[in-house]
């Protein structure tokens, strides 16, 4: 399945489950590159869909809470990722947001 905006709240509820589920599971995080994909992921359907950061936007709090958990266990994209959408979301209304 390719990586859309429409598709994140199946997105969050498969990282949700797999985090309550797997939580301290290095070998899937990170050296299996889980968490790399999820950022990927996340970053294709931000790029597609802006408004996903829109602090009013249903998923947004969803999202920041899948990426602290994501860098809390140690994925350094998701780390990156967060830095780039606090700097995208300081500039106002007017979100631009690139994938690396």
């Amino acid at each position: 399945m390719a990586p859309r905006a429409r598709h994140i709240n199946f997105l969050l509820a498969g990282v949700e489950a797999w985090l309550e589920r797997l939580p301290a599971d290095l070998g899937m995080w990170i050296a299996m590159g889980i968490g790399r994909k999820v950022v990927d992921w996340l970053e294709a359907a931000i790029a597609e869909q802006p408004a996903l950061l829109g602090r009013v936007h249903s998923q947004r709090d969803r999202i920041d809470r899948v990426l602290g958990r994501l860098v809390s266990i140690g994925v350094a994209e998701a780390h990156e990722l967060e830095k780039r959408i606090d700097q995208a979301t300081a500039v106002g209304p007017d979100i631009s947001f690139q994938r690396r």
